[in-house]
């Protein structure tokens, strides 16, 4: 029952994260890599509260047209904004 508890909890911060209609996103906050940041470490540092790392990271992905998580010193990155 626990392990099920869990499970439901964590499935339901993906599944609102994917739900979030695309008029509720802005794409204008943009951010300059620097040398010796990550997509994990820049995404915890804008993600919204409450929000997955890992859903947000694929998020940026797709707003920014990755396929892959590597970054490098000096790309411009576009993050995803609720309103």
């Amino acid at each position: 029952m626990l392990t099920f508890f869990i499970i439901m909890i964590g499935c339901t911060g993906v599944v609102r994260v994917f739900a979030v209609s695309s008029d509720d996103v802005r794409l204008d906050k943009k951010v300059v890599v620097v040398s010796g940041d990550t997509l994990w470490q820049i995404a915890l540092t804008h993600k919204p509260e409450g929000m997955d790392t890992r859903a947000y990271i694929n998020l940026i992905k797709r707003s920014n047209g990755m396929s892959s998580s590597s970054v490098n010193a000096g790309e411009v990155l576009i993050l995803p904004q609720f309103k």
